[in-house]
């Protein structure tokens, strides 16, 4: 019965590369999870290297635009930019897209 030794080993070969090409399929797929899970969490965070505004008032000099400290107006922007990136946060821990560790520290680096 050689023959029957030959089938086996061609079965079990089959078998085993089967076997290797369905963990990497999984290896794969968890790795796109992943990287679609971090893309989404650095679209949520602001830039580090964000430009700032050129209306900065040097100490002592409160320059006004129709009234209004430019100082104030541009730290409401900043506020409305924060507040608007946590809302973007907490859905994504709502939608379980994020651990109660990841969002506390997002959230931590965020406020900063």
């Amino acid at each position: 019965m050689k023959g029957g030794g030959i089938v086996a080993l061609v079965i079990f070969i089959f078998l085993f590369f089967c076997f290797i090409w369905g963990i990497a399929s999984v290896v794969g797929g968890a790795r796109e999870k992943v990287q679609a899970k971090s893309k989404k969490i650095k679209s949520f965070m602001p830039h580090k290297s964000e430009p700032t505004s050129s209306h900065s008032p040097a100490p002592g000099n409160f320059p006004t635009k129709d009234g209004a400290d430019v100082a104030m107006a541009d730290e409401k922007k900043s506020m409305n930019h924060i507040l608007e990136h946590l809302e973007k946060l907490s859905q994504l821990h709502k939608d379980g897209s994020l651990t109660d560790e990841e969002f506390s520290r997002l959230k931590e680096q965020l406020i900063k």
